[in-house]
């Protein structure tokens, strides 16, 4: 039981700009290995993928001792704060918002994913018993229900949503010592 504890794997996800993902990936991952190995971590990986509707990826870190991993966020951050990536003036930031989240995306951007909750969606999004390949132009069609579509064709689109969708909002980021 204690060589189980002891063998526990610990895993830290912290959001950063994506600016910044190179400089911790390095050249084909030249950083990122010297890192992992620097401090005897499994991984430290940063994820190729934005969260959604911001300008943050996740960066990963996971090792056996807690302390290795918060040392190498320690350099990471030191080396993110004397290397100024970002022209705020240029650039807008959106900062992630769980609002936000999003399950089917979360294993591109590094969300957390509930196992069974996304199983059971697969499931329910796979066709029954129907095979798609063997549908013909023929068949009767009269049982199903029209859905409300946008007129593309139409110059004159009288579609609207019934629900307004809130303005994303600019927020910036900043680094602080």
């Amino acid at each position: 039981i204690i060589e189980q504890i002891l063998s526990q794997t610990n895993e830290l996800r912290i959001l950063i700009h994506e600016c910044y993902a190179p400089f911790i990936i390095g050249q084909l991952g030249s950083r990122a290995k010297m890192l992992k190995d620097k401090y005897g971590l499994t991984n430290v990986k940063v994820y190729p993928t934005c969260a959604p509707l911001s300008t943050e990826r996740i960066l990963l870190l996971t090792g056996t001792k807690s302390e290795q991993i918060i040392e190498c966020l320690t350099e990471i951050y030191l080396n993110m704060c004397q290397t100024p990536l970002i022209d705020h003036n240029q650039q807008a930031t959106f900062l992630y918002s769980p609002e936000f989240y999003d399950v089917t995306l979360a294993d591109d951007y590094g969300g957390y994913v509930d196992r069974q909750l996304q199983l059971s969606m697969q499931r329910s999004i796979l066709p029954t018993t129907t095979n798609m390949n063997n549908l013909n132009d023929d068949e009767d069609i009269s049982g199903y229900e029209d859905e409300d579509v946008e007129d593309f064709d139409n110059e004159t689109n009288t579609y609207q949503t019934e629900t307004a969708v809130e303005p994303l909002r600019e927020r910036h980021w900043t680094l602080s010592d």
